[in-house]
């Protein structure tokens, strides 16, 4: 899509849609308070300097000031930009140090100036790959040594859930934007239904993770910030008894990392850390050592969980454990010849040669061995 036809279309959006309200009750209370509690966590103690980059009207940053943080909010929204300077007033002893429209992709900040960079927003609006690496890579250059990001996505699966918890399945129309979202992340409106959203990028979460690292990145981890229980029926009945609205947020914590569940949540954010010695790639990167590197640090995110606990299980019988790769670009196994090839693979990797286990069982792709 056009950029200005993006441009205009997110503008269009925001003219119709009071984005300071929509975080003050209901699911929308959920995520800001959810946000807010990953980012009291993990943000360096105050006063620290904070980018607010794509921070609409100013709610996280008005709670950032009166937690102390000297916080400087972007937006390419000038109708936010104003609302965020206009309640900053209204707080004066604790206000935004400073409100200015801006493209995520050019931050006006100089090299190494910040303690922390949130983009709660920019990263699903950035339809274009290209694009979300250039906001990172730019998080990247103004943030000093040991910062923090904090890049929030919505999940490639929210409209599916959306669509039936709020019957929206019903439009036919609908069903043809939640076709092309299941199938490749990219959400268009051409309804003006405000409630169908604006044109926007949905992450699965190993891409949230895998931008985070091409942008320069140390990976921590992805965090689920509604969980699944923004599409509850129920959820309004829990979310305002004082006792259950505490066990709600109680267990959340709990399992936010939980990757099995990662996809049920409407909003997740990635969280990366700019590390001594690292520097901007400059669109450049190395495919292969990338790969390597997003797999190690899946694997250490993901832990212990069910499909690695069945691997060790299988191998540790005489099993070969073949998991179908995640990428089409991955080598798969589809000869007899291949087979004995990748069970001998196994046998190096399992213990140097110097076991008794056999790979006794490879599961072959839907095609047949030739």
């Amino acid at each position: 899509m056009d950029d200005a036809v993006r441009s205009s279309k997110m503008l269009e959006h925001y003219a119709t849609v009071q984005e300071a309200e929509r975080l003050a009750a209901g699911v929308g209370e959920l995520e800001r308070v959810r946000t807010q509690d990953v980012l009291a966590r993990y943000l360096p103690k105050a006063p620290a300097r904070i980018l607010d980059v794509g921070g609409a009207a100013g709610v996280h940053a008005l709670w950032l000031a009166r937690q102390g943080y000297e916080v400087h909010l972007s937006d390419p929204v000038a109708k936010h930009v104003e609302q965020a300077k206009e309640a900053s007033r209204a707080q004066a002893e604790f206000p935004i140090a400073s409100c200015a429209v801006g493209d995520a992709r050019k931050i006006e900040q100089k090299d190494a100036s910040s303690d922390g960079v949130l983009m709660l927003g920019p990263l699903y609006h950035l339809t274009e790959r290209a694009d979300r690496l250039k906001a990172l890579r730019e998080a990247h250059r103004v943030m000093r040594n040991g910062g923090r990001l904090f890049a929030a996505a919505i999940s490639r699966f929210a409209s599916f859930m959306d669509g039936f918890s709020r019957d929206f399945v019903s439009d036919p129309r609908f069903v043809e934007i939640l076709r092309q979202d299941l199938k490749n992340g990219q959400h268009r409106n051409p309804t003006d239904n405000p409630h169908y959203f604006t044109s926007t990028f949905f992450h699965h979460a190993d891409e949230l993770q895998n931008e985070i690292e091409e942008a320069g990145f140390t990976f921590e981890k992805v965090v689920a910030i509604e969980g699944p229980v923004w599409v509850m029926g129920n959820f309004g009945k829990h979310w305002d008894d004082p006792k259950k609205r505490s066990l709600l947020l109680e267990f959340l914590r709990t399992v936010e990392g939980e990757r099995t569940l990662l996809g049920a949540t409407a909003h997740m954010i990635g969280i990366g850390k700019k590390v001594r010695g690292q520097s901007d790639r400059g669109g450049k990167s190395d495919r292969k050592s990338s790969d390597r590197k997003s797999s190690r640090s899946r694997s250490a995110a993901e832990g212990p969980g069910p499909s690695s606990i069945l691997a060790d299980a299988l191998k540790m019988t005489g099993f070969l454990f073949y998991a179908p790769p995640d990428r089409l670009d991955e080598p798969r196994v589809t000869s007899a010849r291949e087979e004995r090839s990748t069970a001998a693979r196994f046998r190096r990797r399992c213990c140097s040669g110097r076991c008794r286990h056999e790979a006794v069982h490879l599961s072959l792709p839907r095609r047949a061995a030739r």
